[in-house]
């Protein structure tokens, strides 16, 4: 619609425009709770499956330790780990794959222990380990930086 007044003009395109950021606005907050509601069914869902697969698998919770540690910038551990560079092997993201490579925990007193200690998580790497393999992998490990100084 052409307009001969360009103040008209003006004041129809304020209208209009608080008009369409007012419907926007009223779209974005419902469909935040929306996504809200998901999120937290989904959650729900992820809990009692976590629970579930946990239970029948002593190792899954281990798994997610150990991709916690490696990529979640809010676990505590994150600065040991992820922050220095130690990740996990794309293949070992998919529990059962992890579980095909490492096999079972022999008991539970043996946890994830890496052989170079620097190295990352994958195949060739890791070990179900004791308490005193660990230590005897930290004893080599200043052995040998005790040997380089």
């Amino acid at each position: 619609m052409p307009y001969k007044d360009s103040k008209r003009k003006a004041v129809y395109d304020a209208a209009y425009n608080a008009a369409h950021r007012k419907e926007r606005a009223a779209y974005r907050a419902s469909h935040r709770k929306e996504r809200a509601a998901y999120n937290a069914a989904h959650r729900k869902e992820r809990a009692a499956y976590d629970a579930a697969y946990d239970a029948a698998h002593p190792e899954y919770g281990v798994w997610q330790s150990m991709i916690r540690r490696c990529t979640n910038p809010n676990s505590t551990d994150y600065k040991n780990y992820g922050a220095l560079g130690i990740r996990v092997a794309k293949r070992w993201y998919k529990f059962e794959n992890f579980l095909a490579d490492l096999g079972k925990r022999p008991s539970k007193n043996h946890s994830l222990s890496r052989i170079a200690d620097t190295g990352d998580y994958k195949p060739r790497n890791v070990v179900w380990g004791t308490r005193k393999h660990q230590q005897e992998q930290k004893r080599i490990k200043r052995m040998r930086k005790q040997q380089c100084l």
